[in-house]
């Protein structure tokens, strides 16, 4: 096809996009053919993600204009790379329906690339993508301007032709050779972020994310390893490496709730005691638990899991349960008109919204402050004019007071914001408990007299 022939010579951008829109990879001949296309649409997302990265730059620098004129509004303006606007990921996370630390990243990627020229145009030529634009602005956040420009110059001679995993290797290398005391420094300040999180993933399943120094890193992975190729030796095992050090690295963790004290060179109590840990907070309709039917129940923390998850939880550990309308699977209704809620409306307000009511965020409501829509004594301490929200999402609630009514719960658990740009959105409590109608019926499991009854 002839106008293949100099498509890999086209810069992204509109002639680019045009010329691609007008292909059916499917209608070419060559493998070759089909491959720079492939090619050509990665480097028209990369210019993509530079001007987009381009306009959040310019987003953040705007500060809240309302009520001022356009020519007033210009001049209050910050200088590219600056943030004058409160919450701007909050608004951007909102508008493009991605979690405020998602928008906090996109952000933090434009401000730093208005320091990086030559970076920015590079992703915005397509001769690197955002991830690598990334690694390269990472690498440089701490360097003085004179060294974050000479390590850019040295790693975007090979980024075109490298993976991510190297560009960065090859950042850290230069970073380190260009101010060798303050990389020392940045270490021992980087020893300080240690720390341990937990990132649900599909199927049931999570990831528990820790960041430790290099050397402690190795040292457990090591001996998780160490421990596995040891099973191995042994004979009969069926579990792979992979597994093996998974199971290896849980293992003290079930002792301790076994016994209540994390053993280690200083062994600890736990604070909330083996039984606190062990305790799952699952919501499951009684029919799954009676093996009539395979409907999800949910793990507060996780999310949804299946049937047999569900009742797997129910048996081996202790199980809150949760009452609610078995026709639309929504919680049952409480109110109070004092100025703090009672327990019994704080925690039918947590189990109502599930998690924080602004739009993306997911923070359980369990940790959430109960916050009025409308402000008390003028609105009521009751459902119907109060949620939870994260520490986070309460300020920015709070910040916008006086500015515009923002907030407000026209019916118990539904929200809409009005945002300062004038975006309006609904968030609306979830199903904690599925429907009748949507329940999808198991084929029933035999009985006997020894069964334990279902709760």
């Amino acid at each position: 096809m002839e106008d293949l022939l100099d498509i890999a010579k086209i810069p992204p951008g509109a002639e680019l996009a045009t010329r691609l829109a007008a292909i059916d990879p499917a209608e070419l001949d060559d493998d070759y053919d089909v491959l720079e296309v492939v090619a050509a649409w990665d480097r028209q997302v990369a210019w993509s993600n530079a001007g987009q990265l381009a306009a959040v730059a310019e987003f953040t620098r705007r500060p809240l204009s309302i009520g001022m004129t356009p020519d007033v509004a210009r001049a209050k303006r910050g200088p590219l790379g600056s943030v004058r606007r409160s919450n701007p990921d909050d608004e951007i996370a909102a508008r493009l329906s991605i979690s405020s630390g998602s928008a906090g990243f996109r952000i933090g990627l434009a401000l730093e690339l208005t320091e990086l020229p030559a970076t920015a145009a590079a992703l915005a030529n397509g001769q690197i993508d955002m991830q690598k634009a990334h690694s390269i602005a990472d690498g440089c956040r701490h360097l003085d301007p004179g060294a974050a420009t000479e390590v850019e110059a040295i790693v975007l001679t090979r980024a075109g032709d490298q993976t991510n995993a190297q560009v960065k290797k090859a950042v850290r290398k230069a970073a380190i050779a260009a101010d060798p005391v303050a990389a020392q420094k940045r270490h021992v300040a980087a020893k300080n972020e240690r720390g341990v999180w937990l990132n649900p993933l599909d199927d049931g399943m999570a990831e528990v994310r820790v960041v430790l120094a290099a050397a402690d890193a190795l040292k457990v992975y090591n001996v998780v390893t160490a421990a596995a190729l040891s099973a191995k030796l042994a004979g009969g095992e069926t579990r792979n490496t992979a597994q093996l050090r998974a199971d290896f690295l849980l293992a003290p963790f079930d002792e301790a709730i076994a016994t209540g004290e994390l053993s280690g060179v200083v062994p600890t109590k736990l604070a909330f005691g083996s039984r606190g840990c062990g305790e799952a907070n699952v919501t499951v309709p009684a029919s799954v638990i009676m093996g009539v039917s395979n409907t999800p129940g949910e793990l507060t923390g996780y999310g949804p899991i299946t049937a047999e998850v569900s009742k797997e939880l129910a048996r081996d550990r202790v199980m809150r349960r949760i009452v609610t309308n078995p026709v639309d699977g929504s919680f049952l209704a409480a109110d109070t008109h004092t100025y703090r809620p009672n327990a019994v409306l704080r925690r039918h307000i947590q189990l109502r919204d599930g998690t924080c009511r602004f739009k993306t965020c997911d923070r359980p409501s369990l940790v959430c402050d109960l916050d009025h829509s409308k402000r008390h004594p003028d609105g009521k301490t009751c459902e119907g004019n109060m949620g939870p929200f994260c520490e986070r999402h309460h300020i920015f609630k709070h910040a916008l007071d006086g500015a515009l009514a923002h907030l407000k719960q026209p019916n118990p658990g539904t929200f809409v914001w009005t945002m300062p740009t004038g975006h309006v959105y609904t968030t609306t409590p979830p199903a904690i408990g599925p429907p009748i109608k949507d329940e999808k019926l198991a084929t029933p499991a035999p009985t006997t007299d020894d069964d334990e009854p279902p709760f």
